[in-house]
């Protein structure tokens, strides 16, 4: 397959994908999924955590941006 869905008689659809980016936060580190859903955990791992738990629902990608750049 070739990450598009076809529908008979249509033309190709692409596919929805999401991505969730995890960034540095002065409180610690923040996840934004969409305008308005950007929780901040104290610790990265937590906000890792939270990230594979919305992805798991859809197909997507998370993005992890280091402090170190």
């Amino acid at each position: 397959m070739n990450g598009k869905l076809t529908r008979l008689g249509s033309e190709p659809l692409t596919a929805a994908m999401t991505v969730i980016e995890i960034r540095p936060h002065s409180w610690g580190w923040k996840v934004f999924e969409a305008p308005g859903v950007e929780p901040v955990f104290p610790e990265k791992r937590q906000a890792i955590n939270y990230a594979e738990n919305r992805a798991s629902f859809r197909s997507g990608e998370i993005h992890i941006l280091d402090s170190d750049s």
